[in-house]
């Protein structure tokens, strides 16, 4: 089904688009070089497409408000994704270790910094989990709540660095080795 918002009809015309009905009519007004690239961002709205010449070729074509639109529309998709994929072996055995036995976990309170966390111990170390994460920036879905755990045993003293498997109630788990910035499913 095509996207009503990239639809020309939908879109206000500039006296420079007043007769044209479709899309290759309404690019047929710019140059070839052009063209190709509004056309590439008219179909696919992704941010490496908002150079100013071509922003400048859409306001003209399409008026602000639908460039507006488009822009906040190629924006989002900066919204990280979460990917399919592998992880390495330590992280996907702790991550099955953890949804095992999350139940029956023994939590202490530590203090990091300012913030109390709560940890717990694997065979003969400590390690920082079970806190909720709030996912405020949404990248993943939304219909379920989760809980971060760390990847490094903690060591008083020690940055904890960026590492985290993040598990949701429904039992998904992703990690993350940026601190939140990307996600990867595992199983």
């Amino acid at each position: 089904m095509p996207d009503p918002l990239l639809s020309p009809k939908h879109a206000p015309k500039s006296p420079q688009t007043q007769t044209a009905d479709n899309l290759d009519e309404l690019l047929s007004h710019e140059t070839e070089a052009e063209s190709s690239d509004i056309a590439a961002a008219l179909h696919s709205p992704q941010p490496q497409h908002l150079t100013p010449a071509i922003m400048r070729s859409m306001q003209q074509m399409y008026g602000n408000r639908f460039t507006s639109q488009y822009v906040q529309r190629a924006l989002a998709t900066i919204q990280r994704a979460v990917k399919k994929g592998t992880v390495a072996d330590g992280v996907k055995q702790l991550g099955d270790w953890i949804v095992k036995n999350m139940g029956s976990l023994a939590f202490t309170q530590v203090k990091i910094g300012k913030a109390n966390k709560k940890t717990y111990a694997k065979e003969s170390d400590t390690y920082v989990g079970g806190d909720v994460y709030m996912n405020k920036s949404g990248d993943l879905p939304t219909a379920t709540s989760y809980t971060e755990w760390d990847t490094n045993p903690y060591t008083k003293g020690v940055g904890r660095g960026t590492d985290r498997i993040v598990i949701g109630a429904d039992g998904k788990k992703y990690f993350t080795g940026d601190h939140y910035a990307n996600f990867t499913e595992f199983d």
